[in-house]
């Protein structure tokens, strides 16, 4: 019984991340950074971006289609600057600061106020403030 409840969840979990995240056309929210930080600019983020993982030794897997600005794949750049390639705090931070934090509020707004999602709500808020101490840890080099 707590198996068929537990996979029943999750499936609700799924189809709610389809659905606000991917959708159909559209997503109704993106995880793609480069939509939070072109609004009002002609820049080409994923250009530099893609510079910048280049300088660090870092580039998108062959095969992959998917676009290097998702929040979860910058946040895997900063794990691997410091776990991996153990970058020092200033590199850190102007990868952070350049990639990450502009976009972070933006981004887990738009989670926060849709209305059809639920799950993603709190791990929204739990991003932002991870993403805020990090930059406060940050601001104070």
């Amino acid at each position: 019984m707590a198996q068929a409840a537990a996979s029943a969840e999750l499936a609700a979990v799924v189809e709610e991340y389809d659905a606000a995240f991917i959708g159909v056309g559209k997503a109704p929210v993106t995880l793609y950074t480069s939509a939070y930080s072109v609004r009002y600019s002609n820049e080409m983020p994923l250009v530099a971006l893609r510079r910048d993982l280049g300088e660090l030794g870092l580039g998108r897997r062959g095969g992959s289609t998917e676009p290097e600005d998702h929040i979860a794949a910058l946040s895997e750049v900063m794990r691997h600057l410091i776990v991996v390639q153990k970058s020092g705090l200033e590199d850190q931070k102007r990868f952070f600061e350049r990639w990450i934090w502009p976009t972070a509020e933006s981004l887990c707004g738009a989670i926060e106020k849709s209305e059809q999602i639920r799950f993603y709500r709190p791990v929204a808020r739990f991003a932002f403030t991870f993403f805020d101490i990090e930059h406060s840890a940050f601001e104070m080099l």
